[in-house]
């Protein structure tokens, strides 16, 4: 029985002494510094699944050093061009006024007097719808019977006033100064004074108000062009080139071209030959644009009319930053690896599916090619740094919005 109590506390004691070694190990944990304590429960070990997969298959650790890069043109959008020029061809258009003598207006006939005991006037009304493409107004008649002096006012403005020996007489000019919309012509004979036995008079026949009406239907001809935004924002110069011939034997008069309301060229072009007139790159719009052809006199046919834009050095945007001596020396071993990221930004299609960026990247002249839907692509590009200043540029292959370059050591 003595034997089995000593073997009892014997356990006992074991027991406390594993308890007592256990709670100074926890102590020892709980009150080391943090970084000691990851390392000696083995938290901060990583391994191959923390990785994540660049564009060409490389494998790369989170990073930990984002480096310090200058930036023109980026964040913001990217115009690709593929051309210096760009021609916007015009239809070919007819351009024309037509003039032709007209009756404006027609009266059988009118009698006037002016007695002892009675006299009368008369009237004509007409009307002019277009008095600035209306000339040569002309009022004519035939005199049955005359005596005294024939009076004609024009809206109370007179134009005639003589005595008429014979039947016909020559077309009273209706000055273009005195007519209105809406016009009067009055007839009246000179008074008889104090020979009051006598009578004046005036029978009048086949009245005539007459003029040379322009037709200005076919004067001007409109078109509207489109312009991209890439085009707009890339323009350097602008020009209009066209070709001119009559289309009638009326005496051609001077074209004007407008272009969005601002007037690119006024003149008698050479018939049959090029005209090439240069205008302010301004005056074209993006998005719609209007051209306008007018002719004050006469036909022309206008051919071959292109709007010739010339582009700028489309700009391509680029970056760069420095490598100290220690960090490339890093790098160079293989120590550290350095990421460059390209983050675009959405650009859908009318499908809703993120447009495809493609063009290259050069760092430090070395070309990385990129085609892809995703909104960012990474590259390794430990073997094209440089120690001291490393440069970055995009060449597009499309229009992109780019959002952020970055690079980053790890």
């Amino acid at each position: 029985m003595m034997k089995k109590r000593g073997q009892t506390g014997s356990g006992t004691g074991a027991a406390t002494l594993v308890a007592v070694i256990t709670l100074l190990i926890v102590l020892y944990i709980l009150f080391i510094p943090p970084e000691s304590r990851e390392e000696l429960l083995g938290l901060n070990e990583t391994t191959d699944d923390d990785s994540s997969t660049t564009s060409d298959g490389t494998k790369f650790k989170p990073y930990n050093k984002t480096l310090t890069m200058a930036c023109e043109g980026i964040p913001g959008r990217v115009d690709y061009l593929a051309q210096k020029e760009v021609e916007h061809n015009i239809p070919a258009t007819t351009i024309m006024t037509k003039t032709s003598a007209a009756i404006i207006k027609e009266v059988r006939s009118l009698y006037v007097k002016d007695s002892l005991f009675s006299d009368s006037m008369d009237n004509i009304t007409f009307n002019i719808d277009d008095i600035s493409n209306t000339k040569n107004v002309l009022l004519s008649f035939l005199i049955k019977e005359h005596s005294g002096r024939l009076i004609i006012t024009l809206n109370n403005r007179e134009v005639y006033n003589k005595e008429v020996f014979s039947e016909n007489i020559e077309p009273i000019i209706l000055p273009k100064e005195y007519l209105q919309t809406e016009n009067v012509l009055e007839f009246k004979t000179s008074g008889i004074g104090m020979v009051f036995w006598k009578t004046h008079e005036y029978s009048l026949e086949n009245i005539k108000i007459t003029g040379d009406l322009t037709s200005v239907d076919a004067q001007e001809s409109k078109t509207v062009f489109l312009v991209s935004s890439s085009e707009k924002d890339n323009l350097d110069k602008a020009k209009i080139r066209f070709v001119a011939d009559k289309c009638d034997e009326s005496v051609p008069g001077k074209i004007f071209v407008t272009l969005n309301g601002y007037t690119i060229y006024s003149g008698i072009p050479d018939l049959g030959t090029p005209v090439t007139y240069e205008f302010a790159a301004e005056r074209l719009f993006g998005g719609e644009n209007e051209i306008r052809f007018r002719v004050d006199q006469g036909c022309y046919l206008v051919d071959q009319i292109i709007i010739d834009s010339e582009l700028k050095e489309a700009f391509q945007p680029f970056c760069s930053f420095e490598l100290t001596e220690e960090e490339y020396e890093d790098i160079a071993a293989g120590r550290e690896d350095i990421n460059l990221s390209l983050t675009f930004g959405a650009d859908l299609d009318v499908q809703g599916i993120q447009k495809v960026n493609e063009g290259k990247i050069f760092i430090n002249n070395n070309a990385r090619n990129f085609y892809t839907r995703a909104l960012e692509e990474n590259w390794v590009i430990n073997s094209y740094v440089e120690e001291g200043y490393n440069s970055i540029k995009v060449v597009p292959r499309n229009k992109m919005y780019i959002n952020k370059l970055e690079a980053e050591m790890y």
